[in-house]
């Protein structure tokens, strides 16, 4: 029986702090929550893998776990294994999640998709991430995976059925293919990331205006808040214009 990647789960610890509760309720117009977790809405409900967000770990650490079909779970820890403490080179401030909630609301602004979901893992040796690296050669045949078509180290897993997953049939890359997945392998910073991209019913400029602290983005049109958070990690908001065009066509032709 073929084996392909069911589900894709962010695990954080539990948190006795506000940030789960306000994070979800945010994004809860963008997904399936039950009590603490968040299945994203997908485009079509016979894609896989699922992603999902929850606060519901036992451990000390956030971990992304992969659950294929067969039961064998891979997971990581998202933690810093460079030894390295770099700070990220472009001015930022965290912002409370309520505080964001409110300006969007105040701006009459909606979250309306999540595009992709990320984590960036810290690397500064040669070549890429060894994590990343390992989940390359576990996951490429599980699932969509395609590496980036201009070369960065930023691998996309893209949603399937399982016809396509197995080889069975040719992908539609014409399609709406959301929420998709990133593997990141970075040297920016030393400091693990998860991102969220998210698109709005605002645009750039808007955006940009209501959140000042943010890093902006002019060449893709995002703004990147840093969410205050209790975890040794960071948690990226990337909210992004309104868009008609799913780009899933650009990774035609780069599937491992």
């Amino acid at each position: 029986m073929p084996v392909f990647l069911e589900n894709f789960t962010i695990s954080f610890p539990i948190s006795e702090s506000l940030f789960p509760n306000q994070l979800l309720q945010l994004l809860e117009p963008l997904g399936r929550r039950e009590a603490d977790q968040l299945e994203i809405f997908r485009s079509n409900p016979l894609f896989l893998p699922r992603i999902e967000l929850n606060f519901q770990g036992g451990g000390a650490e956030t971990q992304a776990q992969f659950n294929p079909s067969d039961g064998q779970m891979l997971s990581i820890d998202l933690v810093n294994l460079t030894g390295v403490d770099k700070r990220h080179p472009k001015s930022y401030q965290f912002l409370m999640t309520e505080t964001i909630t409110h300006r969007l609301k105040h701006a009459g602004i909606r979250l309306t998709k999540i595009d992709h979901v990320g984590i960036n893992l810290p690397w500064f040796g040669m070549g890429i991430h060894p994590q990343m690296d390992a989940l390359r050669e576990s996951l490429s045949s599980l699932c969509l995976y395609h590496r980036y078509p201009s070369g960065e180290l930023w691998d996309f897993i893209l949603p399937g059925d399982v016809a396509e997953i197995t080889r069975q049939k040719t992908i539609n890359y014409s399609i709406s293919r959301r929420p998709k997945f990133e593997l990141v392998s970075f040297s920016i910073a030393s400091t693990p990331l998860i991102q969220l991209d998210i698109e709005t019913s605002g645009c750039y400029d808007s955006l940009h205006t209501i959140f000042p602290e943010a890093i902006a983005d002019p060449e893709f049109k995002n703004v990147w808040l840093y969410t205050q958070n209790p975890f040794a990690l960071d948690v990226c908001l990337v909210l992004n214009e309104a868009s008609d065009h799913d780009w899933s066509d650009f990774f035609r032709g780069y599937r491992l």
